[in-house]
């Protein structure tokens, strides 16, 4: 004899995933606004021609460096994975090596919405079908 689950939890479970994919495009959404917030704010402020050689010299300016150019290029090597046209893949990983974290968040949100909450979509794209 088998007994089936109460449909209840069935449109539970479906509502969460679907609270916790919004928040997710929220969260990331809110990245890339702060992020194109902060890179005008350096633009208008800052000088990279001077400020640049400053952060080199620095061991926490260095490592900060070498932290955001390895999670850059994980990221490039799962892009030009997942896509399946590799005109797109180098497109997306030189606009990320301009942006930055904010390109990554913009990848992101587009992953997400090609995915429609479905995970397994999300970090493999077509591979999946």
């Amino acid at each position: 004899m088998q007994i089936s689950q109460p449909t209840h939890n069935v449109m539970d479970s479906q509502r969460k995933s679907f609270l916790s994919f919004r928040l997710l495009v929220a969260l990331v959404l809110s990245g890339v606004l702060v992020m194109g917030y902060f890179l005008l704010l350096a633009i208008e402020h800052g000088n990279l021609a001077v400020e640049g050689p400053l952060l080199l010299e620095m061991p926490w300016g260095f490592l900060s460096l070498v932290d955001i150019y390895t999670g850059l290029g994980l990221v490039s090597c799962w892009i030009i994975w997942r896509e399946n046209n590799l005109f797109i893949s180098l497109s997306w990983v030189a606009l990320i090596l301009v942006l930055g974290n904010m390109g990554t968040c913009i990848y992101v949100l587009k992953c997400l919405r090609e995915s429609k909450g479905n995970s397994s979509m999300f970090f493999m794209g077509e591979k999946v079908t």
